[in-house]
């Protein structure tokens, strides 16, 4: 499988009553090229972990998760869904930052 034109690293901290909405907008975009999501769980205290594993096995797209073992902080997070792909796949990476519907007009 060749890698995909554009991954979505997306930061989280206490997330799970947010990310399911964001992930399915993301999971519903047609993508020239293809598209992934990565997870980086920032050592919430919710239920954030079981609620992207749920999205993992769900999504059509791949989706990846990374867990860290406590909060480092956004910027941290950022930095370890960037290094996760940044050496392996894409060529455009996006940041949560950026709306779901703004990057469907964006790629449209």
């Amino acid at each position: 499988m060749s890698a995909p034109a554009l991954s979505f690293v997306i930061p989280l901290y206490n997330s799970a009553a947010t990310i399911g909405t964001l992930v399915k907008e993301i999971d519903g975009l047609s993508v020239e090229g293809g598209h992934e999501i990565v997870l980086v769980n920032d050592g919430s205290s919710d239920t954030t972990r079981a609620v992207c594993l749920d999205l993992v096995r769900g999504a059509r797209i791949p989706v990846v998760y990374i867990e860290h073992a406590r909060n480092f902080g956004e910027h941290n997070a950022v930095l370890t869904g960037w290094r996760t792909v940044l050496p392996l796949r894409c060529k455009v990476k996006a940041l949560r930052s950026a709306s779901a519907a703004l990057m469907r007009a964006w790629l449209m």
